[in-house]
């Protein structure tokens, strides 16, 4: 054999060994783990509260995450899920990413340092620089769950709901267990108005976790939504027999009640809920009050209305029903005021799938469309309820009930301008999602600002 075979061979040799030395050391060592803590029992209670978590079991959550603090306060995981579950808490929110910019990040994880960098990004409105975070990290970890949710999100917060519905078919065919991507479909069906397929995925969901309620209450919000009010109801009490401190669905059954001109019936949904000690959080943002409200002023109460919101804590977020009774009582600079406080809210807000500026720029919109209705400038009304509706979808209950309220704000506008034929196409779109609601024409206050709204347009000069 030749000099030069020998050192071939040599080689070949080397490499193989070597290669059998990295192999062997890459199955020796330890994966990098799920979550970084200093305590095994820290990190069961925040495995515990991230199952809690995406299950939407809200208050198990974050008393899991507490827990988990307590024997570990510089876990990243329970800080990072306690900093998602403050979105509609600005000062709770900066106090969150705070403690979280404190903590070694050297001792973190790359799934760890990789949510942080997104989120610290996105709290500080730089979409730009998320993007380029959430790229870098789905290059270096492609199958990682965390990161192709995350991405699955935020197309669907730009709106291309067709990408995310691939995505999240993907995260679920390469993460079966990540149940939730399930609901997450459904969610997706119902903002591009497909509720048979919705239902469908809302089904599966059902079938593979009979034991969670979440899919149950997602059966409930699409009925509401179809205006199947007696089915809605029956998945939304399965909802709460299997988990009954679940505040979503009672939540919903109130809003069932609401829609379906059920007043007593929501009221009492309302009471149940009070009885809940751990969905009592809900009033430290308004709920209980603002839902009062709601209910009075769908019932004309203003009276109790206005007593409803006097109980309201400072901290409540702008009221949509402060608004509203402001203008049912003719306080237009009172209702200019709740829509200024709102604008600035909006300037802070971050983006989300269900609640994000999207939908408070809507609420807005509408805001501004109630008001010039009920001053008669029909006009801007019709311009500023076209402008909400565009911003909304059938993506929940909330959202979805807010576009058909919405939309028969336009349509009562059109009908006092004389546009016959537009307002009449609104109440068919609206029909085919609900027809009774199509025909709910004194919703909030609804025909008293209407009739306010045409003896100004009489009354103004021509």
């Amino acid at each position: 054999m030749k000099l030069w075979q020998w050192i071939a061979l040599a080689a070949s040799l080397l490499a193989l060994v070597a290669g059998g030395l990295v192999a062997a050391w890459t199955m020796l060592r330890e994966p990098e783990p799920e979550w970084t803590s200093r305590s095994p029992s820290a990190l069961e209670e925040l495995e515990a509260g991230i199952g809690a978590f995406h299950r939407r079991y809200w208050s198990d959550a974050w008393t899991h995450f507490h827990r988990a603090l307590q024997l570990d306060e510089d876990q990243f995981g329970s800080l990072f899920h306690l900093y998602l579950m403050t979105s509609s808490d600005l000062e709770a929110r900066e106090t969150q990413i705070e403690r979280l910019r404190a903590l070694d990040h050297d001792a973190l994880n790359d799934r760890e340092r990789f949510l942080f960098a997104f989120h610290e990004a996105i709290f500080e409105n730089d979409t730009e620089a998320a993007g380029k975070v959430l790229d870098s990290f789905r290059a270096a970890h492609p199958t990682d769950p965390y990161g192709m949710q995350t991405q699955c999100n935020s197309l669907e917060i730009r709106d291309e709901l067709d990408r995310s519905a691939r995505c999240f078919e993907d995260l679920l065919a390469k993460h079966p267990n990540w149940v939730e991507a399930r609901n997450s479909l459904g969610l997706v069906e119902m903002a591009r108005q497909r509720f048979d397929v919705a239902e469908e995925h809302f089904e599966a969901y059902r079938y593979v976790a009979p034991d969670q309620a979440t899919p149950y209450d997602s059966l409930g919000q699409l009925a509401t939504l179809r205006g199947r009010y007696e089915e809605a109801e029956s998945w939304l009490h399965q909802a709460v027999e299997l988990k009954d401190d679940f505040c979503n669905a009672h939540q919903h059954l109130i809003d069932l009640h609401v829609m379906a001109a059920r007043t007593e019936q929501a009221r009492e949904a309302l009471e149940r809920l009070l009885d809940i000690p751990s969905c009592h959080w809900l009033g430290e943002y308004g709920y209980f009050c603002e839902s009062r409200a709601e209910i009075a002023i769908w019932a004309g109460d203003l009276d109790a209305a206005q007593q409803a919101l006097d109980d309201c804590p400072a901290k409540q977020p702008t009221s949509f029903y402060g608004h509203r009774l402001a203008l049912l009582r003719g306080d237009d600079a009172g209702a200019q005021a709740i829509e200024q406080q709102l604008e600035a809210q909006i300037a802070s807000a971050v983006d989300h799938p269900i609640l994000g500026k999207d939908m408070m720029r809507a609420v807005l919109f509408h805001q501004r469309g109630a008001r010039a209705l009920s001053r008669g400038r029909l006009e801007v009304a019709a311009a500023a309820f076209r402008d909400a509706d565009d911003g909304l979808d059938y993506k929940t209950l909330y959202r979805g009930l807010t576009k058909m309220f919405n939309q028969l704000h336009l349509a009562r506008t059109l009908d006092l301008l004389g546009e016959s034929q537009g307002a009449d196409r609104l109440r068919q779109d609206i029909a085919q999602i609900n027809p009774d609601f199509a025909r709910s024409e004194s919703v909030g206050g609804l025909e008293m600002l209407a009739r306010r709204g045409a003896d100004a347009a009489q009354a103004a000069p021509r």
